[in-house]
C-alpha cells in the first residue's frame, strides 16, 4: 500500500477518522439487507433442491448484501491538517486524497448544519451550498473557495480542527457559526 501523501508535507496540525458507526443507521441497513436474503430463500427454496441456479441466486443475495455491510463498516472519512494544507478523503470511495491549499481558499469556518436538510444525507454529498463529505454529526468545517465554491467537511473536534487550520495558514472567518 503506497504511502499516505500528507506524511511528507511537515508536521501533523490534526488528524480524525470518523466510520458510519451510527446505530439507527445501522438497524436500517440491517432491516433493509436481511429481508432480501430471507425472499432469495423463500422465493428459492422449491428450486435449492432439484436446481442449482436457486442456490446461486441466494448466494449472490447473500454476497451482495454482506457485501454492502460490509462496505458501509469499512467506509470512513479521513481529515489531516499539515503545515502544507488539508488533505480529506472517503475510502474507498476516494482512493485518492484530495489536497486543499491555503491560498485555495476565501475563508474556512466551523458552523452547525443539517445533512439531511442542506446535502440530502451523509456521505459524500451535493447541495445548495456546494460538496460535502461527512459521515456522522452535525458540526463541519467549511471551506469557501476564492472561485466561489464551498467544501464542508464533517467532524467530531470542531475547535481542534480549526485551530489546526489556522496554523496551517488558512484564513479564518471572523466569526464561526457553532
Amino acid at each position: 500500500m503506497p504511502k499516505a501523501p500528507y506524511r511528507n508535507d511537515g508536521r501533523i496540525l490534526f488528524e480524525e477518522k470518523q466510520f458510519f458507526r451510527q446505530a439507527w443507521l445501522w438497524l436500517l441497513l440491517i432491516v433493509a439487507v436481511v429481508p432480501v436474503g430471507l425472499l432469495a430463500v423463500s422465493q428459492y427454496s422449491g428450486m435449492l433442491a432439484e436446481d442449482a441456479s436457486g442456490w446461486l441466486v441466494v448466494a449472490l443475495s447473500f454476497v451482495i448484501s454482506l457485501g454492502l455491510l460490509v462496505l458501509f463498516y469499512v467506509t470512513h472519512l479521513h481529515t489531516v491538517v499539515t503545515e502544507k494544507g488539508i488533505y480529506t478523503r472517503v475510502w474507498p470511495l476516494m482512493l485518492r486524497y484530495q489536497l486543499i491549499l491555503p491560498a485555495q481558499c476565501r475563508e474556512v469556518m466551523i458552523r452547525r448544519y443539517n445533512p439531511v436538510l442542506e446535502y440530502g444525507g451523509y456521505g459524500i454529498r451535493f447541495g445548495i451550498r456546494g460538496r460535502a463529505y461527512n459521515v456522522s454529526g452535525r458540526y463541519g468545517l467549511t471551506l469557501r473557495y476564492t472561485k466561489g465554491r464551498e467544501l464542508l467537511i464533517g467532524t467530531q473536534h470542531p475547535d481542534e480542527l480549526l485551530n489546526a487550520c489556522t496554523a496551517s495558514g488558512f484564513p479564518t472567518a471572523k466569526t464561526a457559526t457553532v
